[in-house]
């Protein structure tokens, strides 16, 4: 293995090491987010059911959804690019072959009007005789 190859299997797992850590940091940042807002609950609560309590639980809700939501979109982002390039490219190859199409009937209509030119020309020389 070369030198070059090594660094850069050396930075791909930097890398990766990287965004491990990147993952494990946001989940401990959420959890701390849903336990800071728990205990408020459990504060809110603990006088009785309230709205601040209800708001703080529709807080936590959201908080989780949202998260949920961006690890989705982050996780499936390829797969919609993929999706909307194949779609793009299917259109444009739709198109193309439309055009090829256009093109081929355009060449049709032309042989058929040569056709015809010389169905007249021949039926001229026919009365001429």
């Amino acid at each position: 293995m070369s030198g070059g190859s090594h660094s850069l299997n050396l930075g791909l797992l930097d890398h990766e090491a990287s965004m491990q850590n990147i993952d494990i940091l946001v989940e401990a940042l959420e959890m701390e987010a849903r336990e800071s807002e728990m205990s408020k609950c459990r504060k809110l609560f603990s006088d009785g059911p309230s709205n601040s309590a209800l708001q703080a639980i529709v807080r936590i809700v959201r908080v989780d959804f949202l998260a949920k939501q961006a690890i989705v979109r982050h996780e499936h982002e390829p797969l919609l690019l993929e999706a909307r390039n194949a779609f793009t490219n299917t259109r444009a190859e739709r198109d193309n072959e439309k055009g090829e199409l256009v093109r081929e009937r355009e060449a049709l209509k032309e042989e058929l009007n040569k056709a015809k030119e010389m169905a007249v020309e021949v039926e001229q020389c026919m009365e001429a005789v």
